[in-house]
């Protein structure tokens, strides 16, 4: 009975170890993997932002409906809407509704840096499309201040979709894992509780 005993005691915290271990690796695994993803699509969502910049400043004095057709056009280019924001928040391009229809992005965290003249990120629930939406604001300079806002928009649904699939990949393996482990550990607990309930008899 003793030995019975023993043996679970030295079973349960290898076997909670284990599980401890497996979900960490998951965590871990998982968290990674969105934030290389949420990485690399911000930093091609930068580079595209780039590659507009200059055709926007060639027209962006006194010609909002020529802004407005361009990022149109480059929005059927590619799966990623484009809105071009002038310094007071005003929205004078948009590439999937009408600028006249939107309220000020003056306040928009992303926006808000990108007028300091800095890279401005952000990912946020858009309740107009139901779906999570990665921004990047890229500040319009001009004579060394910012004039405008280029700011890029892409859904991450399919990141989410990519991990929670990596996720019960995780799972499933960890799963098969756990069992092969707890049979390894049930044997490795017997054979050390034996020699250590002979010990204990013999110190008795």
């Amino acid at each position: 009975m003793r030995k019975k005993r023993l043996l679970w005691q030295l079973y349960w915290p290898f076997f909670l170890i284990t599980v401890l271990a497996l979900m960490a690796v998951t965590l871990v695994a998982e968290k990674f993997l969105y934030g290389f993803s949420i990485n690399q699509i911000t930093q091609a969502m930068e580079s595209s932002a780039r590659m507009i910049e200059k055709p926007f400043l060639s027209i962006l004095a006194g010609n909002e409906t020529a802004v407005d057709e361009l990022c149109k056009q480059f929005g059927k280019a590619g799966s990623v809407r484009i809105t071009v924001i002038l310094s007071s928040g005003k929205v004078i391009g948009d590439s999937e509704e009408s600028p006249s229809q939107m309220d000020s992005h003056a306040d928009r965290p992303e926006v808000v840096k990108a007028l300091q003249g800095q890279i401005g990120t952000n990912t946020r629930y858009s309740k107009t499309l139901d779906i999570s939406m990665r921004y990047v604001a890229v500040p319009i300079l001009q004579d060394g201040a910012v004039t405008a806002v280029v700011r890029m928009a892409m859904s991450i649904e399919s990141i989410h979709q990519a991990t929670a699939m990596i996720r019960r990949q995780l799972l499933t393996g960890g799963a098969v894992v756990l069992c092969a482990a707890a049979i390894l550990i049930g044997m490795v607990s017997r054979r050390i509780s034996g020699p250590l309930e002979k010990i204990r008899q013999g110190a008795e």
